[in-house]
């Protein structure tokens, strides 16, 4: 079956049913802008997806090891294993007795719940299906219909803002203030999960995390509980330097942690630098001490790594660069003073051949 086409044309839940119900082995490939997404058939059910944006951190070693499920020499051992073996890291963790298949299998339904969730939110971009041979995990059953998945997405997509108002963030931090009554123990698991979880210390994202129920799913039991009076939002705890930025380029450790420290010492550095000499170096007329004039290249040197540092920020965040600069000013990473220097500086930017931005001179 030759199947592509413009998704502006096609809504991709038609293009979804419409591999299931044919019972198609293939990859359906969809990319919008530089993200690409690749959702494996085996006989028309689910078995894989593969989004080219996913962050290491989202890789599932990652996921299983925030979640606090295997250990660091775990995940090491794995990682050996499968560069012997090109087995896929679920797999061998099962082999290996280090995980269930269940626990496995329940990550793994997460990512395609999430992945195909995002798909749905496209307006626009290409689609194509190519029939060939998908090779399906040997140790774990997963196959998931594609008619389930799109109903469950589908209400993810209607419920999901309603609960992201009620939880603004997910730095939200929650404390047990009753017992949980017995019928939700007894008949929601996912309820339950959260509430354990809930020690009035764990931010809403670090449950997240250590449930392994997505986003969408925790979220949920959350606000469920928060109604029936179960838990109470206490604090708001926004992460650290350092955890921030080692979450957004998922380091398996600390060790880089020094340098990022380092990297923080000369951005603030910098920024004083700049607010206690901006007034010298922006009086064309003035002169510094001794009467010599002050250095406006210098200015340009710190406004440039200040643009640098905003856009390696933006990048971690958000996996991708911003389309413009002026992106950087709506998300608070530079003022509109810095860009508005950058122009008087005459230094301008433009996107490098990787989809990076590069600095170089502008004409007037």
């Amino acid at each position: 079956m030759g199947l592509e086409g413009s998704l502006s044309d096609f809504r991709i839940t038609e293009i979804i049913q419409l591999i299931g119900q044919q019972f198609k082995t293939g990859v359906l490939h969809a990319e919008t802008g530089r993200k690409v997404v690749e959702v494996f058939f085996l006989d028309g059910l689910i078995v894989h997806v593969l989004p080219n944006y996913r962050s290491k951190r989202d890789l599932l070693g990652e996921i299983l090891l925030k979640a606090r499920k295997i250990s660091q020499e775990d995940l090491e051992k794995v990682l050996k294993w499968q560069d012997e073996t090109l087995q896929y890291t679920g797999e061998i963790m099962v082999e290996l007795k280090i995980l269930s298949e269940d626990e496995i299998v329940r990550v793994i339904s997460t990512q395609v719940y999430e992945t195909i969730y995002d798909l749905l939110s496209w307006r626009e971009g290409n689609f194509r299906f190519e029939p060939r041979a998908v090779e399906s995990y040997k140790k774990i059953s997963i196959a998931l219909s594609p008619e389930h998945v799109l109903l469950n997405v589908l209400r993810m997509i209607d419920e999901w803002p309603a609960i992201e108002e009620r939880l603004s963030s997910i730095h939200v931090v929650f404390q047990k203030v009753k017992p949980l009554p017995r019928d939700v123990k007894e008949k929601s698991p996912e309820k339950r999960l959260i509430y354990e979880l809930t020690d009035g210390k764990l931010t809403l994202e670090e449950i997240i995390d250590r449930s392994l129920l997505g986003r969408f799913n925790a979220h949920e039991a959350m606000v469920a509980l928060w109604d029936q009076g179960c838990v109470e939002r206490v604090s708001v705890r926004k992460p650290g330097f350092t955890k921030l930025m080692g979450a957004r380029v998922g380091l398996r450790s600390l060790a880089i942690a020094p340098r990022l420290l380092s990297y923080a010492m000369i951005l603030v550095i910098t920024i004083i630098l700049v607010l206690f000499l901006e007034p010298l170096i922006l009086s064309q007329g003035k002169t510094g001490k001794g009467g010599l004039p002050f250095p406006r290249s210098f200015l340009h040197d710190v406004t440039c790594d200040e643009v640098r540092s905003a856009l390696t920020a933006y990048y971690l965040e958000n996996g991708e660069y911003p389309e413009t600069i002026e992106s950087l000013i709506h998300v608070g990473l530079i003022t509109r003073k810095d860009f508005a220097l950058c122009k008087e500086l005459r230094s301008g930017y433009s996107r490098g051949e990787k989809g990076g931005y590069v600095l170089g001179p502008v004409s007037p």
